[in-house]
Parts: structure tokens; C-alpha cells; sequence
């Protein structure tokens, strides 16, 4: 039994589509080494150091805190949305996640409809509990 050269050509053409199908499936499968803090380890790209790190989130942090701080007076929802997604935008260094969460939770509490005020008075006391976000804003005492 003899095949044509159509079905030859057919055949060849099914086969390598397999192949490239199994070469897409190991690649996008294929483990990743994570780093001990969570996250994919990168090769080639320079490490950053944890000083570094937590100046640069500062720095960000510094241009979007007006921001934050103006929502806290006058509850714009638009602008909510906004500020938390340039918070989200951030990299966090390990040591500041737990109070950019925070962060990130108040704006959610306060397009949820929690009154300003409250809203308020848990950003002071964040802010108090530490004191690099103070550094930020020293008018919080």
C-alpha cells in the first residue's frame, strides 16, 4: 500500500504541527526556580539591593501620597481607582508589604462607602506605626 504525495505531504505537515504543539505545551510548563521571598527568579537581569528596593517604592510612594491623602478629604471615586491602581503598580520590597496592603485596603474601604473620618483615623495610625511612612509625610505626628 502505496500513499500519494498529497498524503505524504499531509502527513509531514500533521507531524510538525504535533511537534511544535508539544514544544509550546514543555515551554509553558516548564518549572521556574522561585526565589525564597515568592517571587520568579530572573536570569540576566541585575540584582537590586533591599536598600535600593525600599528607596525607589519610597520614592514612588512619595509622588502617589498627595494623591492618597487628598482622597482621604474629599472621597473621589474616580480618583480612588486611580491611586490604587498606581499603588498596585508599585514593587513592594518584603519589609513594607504588610502596610502597603494597608494601604491598598483603606481605598478599598473607602469606596465601599466607610465613612472618610474612619478611613482617616486608621491612615494616622498606620502612618504612626511606621515610621518610614511618616518620613514621607511629617506633618503626621
Amino acid at each position: 500500500m502505496s500513499m500519494s504525495k498529497k498524503q505524504s505531504y499531509i502527513l509531514i505537515f500533521v507531524v510538525i504541527i504535533i511537534i511544535g504543539v508539544i514544544f509550546v505545551l514543555v515551554k509553558s510548563f516548564t518549572i521556574r526556580p522561585v526565589n525564597l521571598d515568592g517571587m520568579v527568579a530572573t536570569k540576566g537581569v541585575s540584582a537590586i539591593s533591599n536598600a535600593e528596593l525600599a528607596q525607589n517604592y519610597q520614592n514612588a510612594l512619595a509622588a502617589i501620597i498627595p494623591r492618597y491623602r487628598a482622597l482621604l478629604v474629599s472621597d473621589d471615586a474616580a480618583n480612588t481607582a486611580t491611586v490604587r491602581a498606581e499603588l498596585l503598580a508599585l514593587t513592594v520590597p518584603a519589609s513594607y508589604r504588610d502596610a502597603h496592603a494597608r494601604l491598598v485596603l483603606l481605598l478599598d474601604s473607602l469606596a465601599d462607602g466607610v465613612p472618610v473620618e474612619t478611613v482617616s483615623v486608621s491612615f494616622v495610625e498606620l502612618a504612626r506605626a511606621n515610621a518610614w511612612l511618616v518620613n514621607l509625610m511629617p506633618d503626621v505626628q
